[in-house]
Order: C-alpha cells, then structure tokens, then sequence
C-alpha cells in the first residue's frame, strides 16, 4: 500500500496488463498528489506514511519502473476542453476531458459569484469506468471564508458515500451531478449515449454546494437532433433545449451557462 502512495504522489499508476506485464499511467503530480488523497480517505493511510515529494517526477517513475519489469508508461490522453461563463452571475468554468486506459476523467476549476453574494474558487474532478458509471468525485477550494474539501465515492454495489458517510437511497443513481458546473452532464449524456429520437430519465447524485449534502436529482433527457437534448430537471422547475458538443459537454445551457468562443 505504500508503495502505491509513492507511485501515486509521483504521478505514476501501474495496473495489470492482460498479457501479466503492467502498465503506468503517468497523470502529472497534481493529479498523482489528488489521487492519493483520494485513496488516504479509503484506506485510512497516516498523513506521516506519505513520502517526500521532493524527488524529481522522472526519478520516481524510474523508481516504479524499476519496481514493474516489463512495465509500459502510458499517459493520460486529453480528448476535450471547454470554457463556459455563467449567464445569471459573474463566473467562468473551465474543463477537460480525458481518457486513461479504460478510465475517463473529467478535470475542472469555477471561479464565481454565488446566489448569495459569496465568492468561490473550486476545483473538481470525477472519475468514470469505461461505461461512464461514475467511481469517485472530488470538489476542493473555498466558498467566501468557508474551506470545501469533498470526497464522493459511489462503490462497487453502488453505494454513495460522502466524506466517508453512507448517503441511503442513492443506490439507482449512476451519475455524479455537480451542481455548480455545467461539466458533469457530461457524464449522463456519454453514458446514454442516446440516438436522434431517444429519451431516457437519468436520476443523479446531486451535490448541494451550499449545503455540502448528497441528494437525488431527477433528470430527462431527450435527443431532439444531432446536437440538441430535449433537458427537464422536475427539482428546479427547468426545461430547457441544450446544444452540446460532439464530445458531450453542454456548450449552450440556457439562463445558466454558455461555451465561450
């Protein structure tokens, strides 16, 4: 176990192969350091078993090479990237899509003026297996003078979990919904994977940034064309036509977001 701290604080991950050999996913040391924090938080790791991340980033690749003959090094592969600013209060929010071997990943930052006059600053990030069911969800930064560090883990047999607590009656949701970025429609619509004419309801785990809870949140989707979903949220009272990109991110969320040019 801690020597998959290490790899991870390197930015390394070594999975195994098919053929027996493995491979290491090289995701850059921030992504490695949120990673492993993630993985403190699931298995109750001690802050004093982290190394030191003073070591050059090729040194501990070298050291995890060393560790894996045979291995292969495979970097995260970037598919997309999207800058929206929001239509109701001043803010921007930017994300990228990537692709670790069966694994995809969304990677994103807001910046904004909340309903209630508070500034924010939140980065995010979600993971998906290879069918977009979601596996865990990060949110960290700040919220006006109020520190925001959030972990979501959906498990296996489709358990939530947030901040290591067991949110109940979550077990039909596959989505993570974020509720302060347009980002993880994403996750619904490639998940779906709808053809022109097709609905289908996608309730999600829905996080409450004002209220740092986990709830439902019951959502329709229906593709009306090549890039436009028919999109109803019951909870909000919002129907809405949202055009979306060939990658999946909502480029045009009316009243709330848009794509920047």
């Amino acid at each position: 176990m801690i020597n998959a701290a290490i790899m991870a604080l390197a930015g390394v991950v070594c999975r195994p192969h098919s053929n027996g050999a493995f491979h290491q996913h090289a995701f850059g040391a921030a992504r490695g350091v949120d990673d492993l924090r993630h993985g403190l938080r699931s298995q109750s790791l001690r802050a004093h078993d982290a190394p030191d991340l003073s070591r050059p980033r090729a040194d501990a690749i070298q050291a995890c090479a060393s560790q894996v003959p045979g291995a292969i090094i495979q970097r995260m592969q970037t598919i997309a990237f999207m800058l929206w600013r929001r239509l109701g209060t001043p803010g921007h929010d930017v994300c990228r899509l990537d692709r670790n071997g069966e694994n995809w990943q969304i990677d994103g930052a807001a910046a904004f003026r909340n309903e209630d006059g508070r500034i924010a600053q939140l980065h995010y990030r979600v993971r998906c297996d290879r069918a977009w069911h979601t596996q865990w969800g990060t949110v960290r930064g700040w919220l006006g003078n109020e520190a925001i560090d959030l972990s979501i883990v959906r498990d296996a047999h489709g358990g939530w979990k947030l901040n290591d607590e067991a949110v109940p009656e979550l077990g039909h949701c596959v989505d993570l919904d974020l509720g302060f970025t347009p980002a993880t429609n994403l996750l619904a619509l490639r998940r779906l994977h709808l053809a022109t004419g097709e609905a289908s309801d996608a309730p999600a785990a829905w996080l409450d940034l004002d209220t740092s809870s986990l709830t439902e949140l019951k959502q329709h989707y229906e593709r009306r064309g090549e890039a436009e979903y028919w999109y109803t949220a019951p909870r909000f009272d919002y129907a809405a036509m949202l055009e979306v990109t060939s990658d999946g991110f909502v480029r045009r969320y009316p009243t709330l977001w848009e794509a920047e040019a």
